[in-house]
């Protein structure tokens, strides 16, 4: 079993080059290390080596020299497809959904991950959810826009528009979210 199966991630604003994947690497990373996480570590063992190579706490000393033995010469293609099938592997076991958010601030490698998960033919129980906001990625013209107008053109995804709170709605968020001491009315 693989935990939860929920996969969460989040992108981060960078000043300068980022990590390729950060927001999956650390979704993986998270479940592996949960409990229960030792039969995802397993199955990237077997499906997707090179995703775990990048997660070297997760095995001994000798597992990861074996590993990096095994893996020598991987490109990136070879990471997307092994993240497409261990995905789909996991997913025949436990319905999984993956929450990459903060897209505003992804790699392209990261979109190009979601892209082909997105466009796979074989069906799998894998939701992907990506937040981001749009005014940040039109700012900035972050392929983001292109990946999703070319998702919703194919029927890939759908758009779930989120209003801004309510006043009513953003005091009880700040209430639930610092209970101690309530949250001043005038804020």
């Amino acid at each position: 079993m693989v935990g939860s199966g929920v996969l969460l991630g989040r992108c981060i604003e960078h000043y300068g080059a980022g990590e390729a994947f950060l927001p999956v690497l650390e979704a993986l990373d998270r479940c592996c290390r949960a409990t229960g996480g030792s039969g995802l570590i397993t199955r990237l063992q077997r499906w997707a080596p090179t995703w775990l190579a990048q997660m070297p706490g997760l095995l001994s000393a000798h597992e990861n020299e074996e590993l990096q033995r095994d893996i020598v010469g991987a490109t990136k293609e070879r990471l997307l497809r092994e993240l497409v099938g261990a995905l789909e592997a996991v997913s025949q076991e436990l319905p999984l959904v993956m929450v990459l958010e903060d897209l505003h601030w992804s790699d392209a490698a990261t979109l190009d991950a979601i892209s082909l998960l997105a466009q796979r033919r074989d069906a799998a129980r894998l939701l992907v959810m990506g937040t981001y906001r749009a005014v940040d990625a039109s700012l900035t013209e972050h392929p983001i826009k292109r990946l999703r107008q070319g998702l919703l053109a194919r029927g890939r995804c759908i758009d779930l528009p989120l209003a801004p709170f309510s006043r009513p709605e953003l005091r009880s968020y700040l209430s639930a979210r610092f209970r101690q001491p309530p949250c001043p009315t005038s804020l």
